[in-house]
């Protein structure tokens, strides 16, 4: 790859974990109403700022793929003409509408709205951004695909969203009130897991054209095999969580709580992988069908 197609590979990959995270701020938040107060202000500021790094993110994309149509270079990045082209496409489409969700995102969490106001805000916000997905790669233009790939990637900025506050509670598991946490997320994960694989699997058969053999004899597919081997993994390591690590630690047992917040680790490192691979797909490559 060349250097431009890095850059946007990068700028990419930042703006879907920012994107994400703020998203699924949002949702752990709403699902998640007995956090301590403290953890509240670092999440929703976590929140905020993942959100605000979204958007630096989408603007940087807009330069850089600037540069790419003109040739590679700086000055093509600030050109109004080839600006207004990546305005026009289906990237400018998906740089509105998250732009705009991103926007909202610190309103959703401003203390002093009413909170009918601030869930509705926050609905919306969601709903943008998860839709800016769907309105550029290979799920433009098919409305079910679509609507898979939203369901997607809803339920995993839930997830990452979670790993990061889930850490830090598990590292005062000396209230009661921190197991219950773990073991709510635990509950959660009963829908989310087989949602995610229902999704995730659909979307994967009708990229590959229905042909599981395309994983292994396609340069897309051999690169989506690996990301699925990465979800797979993090799959066992939620599984682990919720059936082991998680009950050993509400009953009291000390080693329990090092591996479990080892476990969360390397999910949050899997899930780091899995969207610069996410990147690269998008960027560099096309769906067999």
């Amino acid at each position: 790859m060349d250097p431009w197609t890095i850059g946007r590979v990068l700028a990419l990959a930042g703006f879907y974990a920012s994107a994400l995270l703020a998203v699924g701020g949002l949702l752990f938040r709403a699902a998640f109403p007995g956090l301590p107060s403290r953890e509240v202000v670092v999440l929703d500021r976590s929140t905020s700022i993942a959100a605000g790094s979204g958007i630096v993110m989408l603007l940087l994309l807009w330069l850089l793929q600037a540069a790419y149509l003109g040739g590679g270079n700086w000055e093509s990045a600030f050109n109004p003409v080839l600006l207004g082209i990546v305005g026009e496409s289906a990237q400018g489409e998906r740089l509105r509408l998250a732009l705009i969700g991103l926007v909202v995102v610190p309103v959703a969490l401003w203390q002093g709205a009413p909170r009918g106001v601030r869930y509705a805000v926050g609905a919306l916000g969601v709903v943008l951004i998860l839709l800016a997905f769907s309105r550029v790669g290979h799920t433009r233009g098919s409305p079910w695909q679509s609507m898979l790939l939203m369901l997607h990637l809803g339920l995993a900025a839930f997830w990452a969203a979670a790993l990061s506050p889930l850490y830090r509670v598990a590292g005062s598991t000396s209230s009661g009130a921190s197991v219950e946490q773990l073991l709510r997320f635990g509950r959660f994960g009963l829908l989310l897991v087989p949602l995610l694989l229902f999704a995730g699997g659909s979307l994967a058969m009708w990229l590959m054209g229905g042909r599981p053999g395309a994983l292994l004899d396609t340069a897309y597919g051999q690169l989506l095999s690996v990301k699925l081997t990465l979800v797979m993994g993090l799959l066992l390591l939620g599984a682990a969580n919720r059936w082991w690590l998680v009950p050993a630690v509400a009953r009291g047992k000390p080693e329990a709580l090092l591996r479990l917040r080892c476990s969360i680790a390397v999910e949050a490192s899997l899930m780091t992988m899995i969207v610069l691979i996410a990147a690269v797909l998008l960027t560099t490559s096309s769906p067999v069908r």
